[in-house]
Formats: structure tokens, sequence, C-alpha cells
């Protein structure tokens, strides 16, 4: 549609799928003995032959010999507190099996309507661009959806969803999607006349990210009536339900949830009937469980969000690579960030302020090194915001500003701004006063980052003071948008996926809205050069002219730095040999794995 190009770069994911197995290629040269990587365009041909981790016999043979009474369990390596945007609750990679969609995107990457009965077309009149930069999107529903407690679907229940996103007496988070779009109007019960601020061009690939319905029978008048129980309400935790593959039938918070599939969903009956998504407290149990085959597979996504790290993954998938029990499977997808403090109100020391200062920390990073010894080379150095294994690579590579491992630079940085090393080593102002920063890390992979980078920075006399935070106080909004020096963060690779989004005035956290946007722009970051620029990236038509704006954005990023890149990461999934179809519709760009999980089969 509109000659947009499906690129990893232009839709979502900059890299490819990489599967760990052992013995299929050589570690990068200089690098520590690292793991064998297949990239997604081998995948096809190496995961389906029978000769795969997954087993024998090929996915066809495997689905046949299938039993749906199986029970498949789910690790995750956090607690799940609850389900949607509501209370800064979201687990999108859990909810992705119970909600459903209203667009999903098949194996190539082309998106196909679901709960949805058409796709939004220029040429069908039902998505009409103005010259003004607004646009009106018509949305047309299948008839007969039902949610799980048996209520027809309807386009009341998007409606519903958008007053509350545009609600600012709740605390809702994702109202960023939602004030986009300045009015819905119901024609009947299964068309929606949308209009939006600008065109969107993920507009006609929606999903719940994007819009959440929500149950008007159930929420509707609670909503009209009273805010504070509507917020409260026990369908954002145990009473939960959706349109998507899976009911929740059981959930018992800090222990597990129960699934069981929906027979009615519109895409068909899942083939597992049974699923038991089990809470664990790090990292440690959830690969126990993995290596005793208690759990047969682990979801994406970040740590916090129960993921396996990179590391923990990495030693999985040597081990398995040797015993063929199972196979771990990397999604590319962010970059990893260091978020600095701009808000002076909040930022110690106040050198932070200072860009040169910035400069420097980034200069005394050898960030090869970190990567080479902490991934053994597997990832690459995050110069810029898409890989240079990216095929859009070359449409921003002249916007890059490099900031290479160079101490000496950095301690010319230092000096142009007014700090010289004392007799002990560390770097002081005029005053007297010591460049003393605190680095808050969550994970255990940035928990890692951090004592690295922290000892490269004593190396040029930053002295660091390291605060990992428990995993259990990032829902703690305030806590964390209130950190004084630096944080770990990530953002998405990629033009789309609320990358950009890091960069936004909208997205400063602050007691106007309960601190919830911490996850968005950390740094409360806000220049009206970057807000230009951004507007340029969202009026940008067709798709592909979005690359320009989107390059005008990274080279202010790196120029002003409120944020210090560090490497592009991946999402492990480790998967037992008896589960197949997890890795034949790989998730592009919005997708994740969850949406597909009723193709899934168990042994």
């Amino acid at each position: 549609m509109f000659g947009r190009k499906l690129s990893s770069a232009a839709r979502g994911l900059s890299l490819g799928l990489l599967l760990i197995t052992l013995g299929c290629a050589q570690p990068r040269a200089g690098s520590p003995e690292a793991p064998a990587i297949i990239r997604q365009d081998t995948l096809a041909a190496s995961a389906y032959t029978g000769n795969d981790a997954a087993g024998t016999g090929g996915a066809e043979a495997r689905a046949n010999r299938h039993s749906s009474d199986k029970t498949l369990v789910i690790g995750l390596g956090t607690e799940v507190r609850g389900f949607s945007l509501m209370n800064n609750l979201q687990n999108k990679y859990v909810e992705d099996f119970v909600h459903g969609n209203l667009f999903l995107q098949d194996e190539q990457g082309r998106w196909y309507p679901v709960l949805a009965a058409e796709s939004p077309s220029v040429d069908a009149g039902t998505w009409k661009l103005f010259d003004d930069g607004t646009s009106e999107v018509t949305y047309k529903l299948k008839r007969g959806i039902k949610w799980h407690d048996g209520a027809e679907f309807t386009v009341h229940d998007l409606v519903l969803w958008w007053r509350v996103g545009n609600d600012r007496d709740l605390p809702y988070q994702g109202r960023n999607r939602a004030e986009p779009i300045t009015r819905m109007v119901p024609l009947d019960d299964y068309t929606l006349v949308t209009t939006w601020r600008r065109w969107d061009a993920e507009s006609d690939t929606i999903d719940l990210r994007m819009m959440w319905p929500m149950p008007t029978h159930v929420l509707g008048e609670i909503y009209e009536t009273d805010k504070v129980r509507f917020a409260n309400h026990p369908y954002w935790t145990t009473e939960y339900f959706g349109l998507g593959p899976y009911k929740l039938t059981n959930f018992v918070p800090g222990s597990h949830m129960e699934l069981a599939a929906n027979n009615d969903y519109v895409l068909g009956a899942p083939k597992i009937q049974n699923i038991v998504i089990k809470f664990h407290s790090d990292q440690n149990s959830l690969v126990a469980g993995l290596l005793a085959g208690d759990i047969q597979v682990t979801l994406h996504g970040s740590v916090s969000e129960g993921a396996l790290s990179m590391t923990e993954a990495i030693n999985l998938g040597r081990r398995w690579g040797e015993s063929k029990e199972g196979k771990v499977i990397f999604f590319p997808y962010r970059i990893s960030l260091l978020a600095v403090q701009l808000n002076q109100e909040l930022q110690r020391p106040a050198a932070l302020n200072d860009v040169r200062v910035r400069q420097a920390l980034l200069h005394a990073m050898d960030r090869q090194s970190l990567v080479d010894s902490q991934f053994s080379g597997i990832v690459d150095v995050a110069h810029g915001w898409l890989s240079p294994q990216d095929p859009d690579y070359g449409l921003i590579a002249d916007g890059i500003t490099r900031f290479d491992f160079d101490p000496a630079r950095a301690e010319r940085l230092f000096s142009d701004a007014g700090w010289q090393k004392g007799s002990d080593g560390i770097l002081a102002d005029a005053r007297g006063e010591r460049l003393e920063i605190e680095y808050r890390a969550t994970g255990r992979d940035p928990q890692n980052t951090a004592t690295i980078v922290a000892d490269q920075w004593k190396r040029v006399g930053v002295d660091t003071h390291l605060n990992f935070v428990p995993e259990a106080r990032l829902k703690d909004s305030e806590y964390m948008g209130k950190f004084p020096g630096i944080r770990n963060h990530t953002m998405v690779a990629a033009p789309t996926g609320g990358s950009t989004g890091r960069f936004l005035c909208f997205n400063m956290p602050g007691p106007e809205n309960n601190w919830l946007n911490t996850a968005t722009n950390p740094p409360g970051y806000c220049t009206q050069e970057m807000e230009r620029a951004n507007a340029a990236m969202e009026a940008a038509f067709p798709f592909d002219a979005k690359m320009g704006p989107f390059k005008e954005m990274m080279r202010i990023a790196l120029r002003d730095l409120p944020y210090l890149p560090l490497h592009f990461e991946s999402e492990p999934i480790a998967v037992r040999s008896n589960v197949s179809g997890i890795d034949r519709v790989p998730p592009k760009d919005r997708g994740r794995i969850g949406m597909h999980a009723y193709l899934w089969t168990i042994d």
C-alpha cells in the first residue's frame, strides 16, 4: 500500500532472526569464542527439514503427531501483576495470547485483517489524506466476533478505549496512541470513522499496541459513573478477558496463570488446548526450569518483562547446541542506551548538562570490547539508529556522528568543560567538587554492562556509583523517573514502534502525568528543533519518505546526546525440542510471538 517497502528498517526489526546452535559459523574475528548464528534468510532451509533442534520429521509431521490435550508451560522471569496499560500493568507478550488484534502480520511481514473485515485503503476510499495533513480512516469489523464472555465485539469497544486514552483523570499509559485521533464516529455497530490529526503510516495495521478494545458491556457504565472504580476494576487483573486465541481461566498473583484455548477464535481453534504461564523470581530458576524440562518456552521482551537475559540465552544455546534438547532464537529489535538526566531539578551532578561531558563519557567507553566480552560479539555497537547490517543503513549513514573509543579525546573534553584530575585520579572542578555520577541499572545484562562501563569511566577520572535497582521496583514510576544521573534504557531500532517518542516533549515524565512516561522519555529531553523534525517525519508521505526526517532526528540526538548509545540488542526466546511453530512466523515490526500462538504445536 502506497508503495511502502517491507524492509526491516522501514517496517520495524532491523536485523534478521538469529538461531543459536553450534558449529555452523565462525565467531567474529578478534572476539571470544561465539555460538554459531543462522540468520533469517537461511532459517527456513534449516529449521524445517527435520534437521533442526526441534526434532526430526519436519514441522508438518510434528503437527500431525500433536496431541491437543497436552499443556504447554511458559516460564517468565518476573511476576505478571495484571493486563493492559491501565495502572502501568502491561506485559504485552502475555497479553497477546488473550487480547486479539485488528490486524496481524504473515511470515513475509504483510499485514492482514483479523478482527477487522478489511484493510483501509486509499483506492477503496476508506483511507483519506487531506491537504492540511490530517487523515480519515474507516474501520470495518467482522460480524459475529465474540469476547471471551460471549458478548459481541463492536466498534463501541474501540470508542471506549479512545475516550479512556484521552482522559487525563485516569492512570492510562497509552495516551500517546489515543490523542492523535481527534474523533471517532460509529456509522453502525461494525463501521467506525476516525479522524486523525495527521496521516499515520500504521493506521492500516492497527494492533493492540495502537488501539486497545475495551468491553463496553462490562466497563462502559462504570467509566461513566465512577472513574476510581473503573481504574481499579478486577477486569485489569484477575477478571481479564479479550478476543484472542486463549482465555484466562485462573490467575494466581505471585505464582502463575492458566489459559484455555478459545475454540471460537476468528482464525481457528488453537492447536494446544492449555497453557500455564509460571512466574519465576530470577533468571537462575528460569534457566533451571528449562534445563529440567519443567518449562517448554520463554517469551521475548526485555528482562524486566520476564525474558531471558542475552547472557543466559547465549549460555543456554551452547548447552542445547550439544544436547539438541532445544534451541534459542534471537529477535533483533532494540538499541541499548544510557539515559542521561536532563531535568535540572533532578540532575546530579549539574555537569551532565554540559554536552562536552556527555561526549567525553561516550568516548571513554570501549563498547566493542564490551559486546565482545559480554555477548560473544553477536551484536553490533550502536553508532546510529540502524545496524550496519540493516538494508536501509545506507539511507542514514551520513547522518551518524561517531564517538569511537578514545580516552585521550575524553580527557580533553573533560578539561575543556573545566574538569581536571586530582591527586586521587578523580576529576574535580575549580571548586574542588568531584565528578560523581550515580548509574542505575536493572537486570543482569545491564548490571554487567554498568560494572564494565564504571571501570572504563574510572580510568578517565569519573567516580561512578552503581545503583542496582531490583526489578520489583521498576513499577515505581516516580522512583524510576527521578534518577539523578544515568540509567539503562532501550528503544526500538526503527522509525516506527515508538522509538522517536523517546525525544518528544509530550513524553517527558513528571508529576502531571504521575511519572508514567518514565519508560518513554526518561531524560526529560525537549527541544523545538527535535519537535519540528518529528513533525516532518510524521507528515512524510509515502512511508519511505520518513527516512529523511528519521535521519535528521538521529543527527540531532547524536549532537545533543540525551542518551549514550551502547549496542544493538536481540530479544531471546528459549524453546524446548517438543514445541513447534514458534519460529515459523517470526515477529516483525510490532509483531510478537504470542500473536500466532494458535499455530503452535507440542509433541
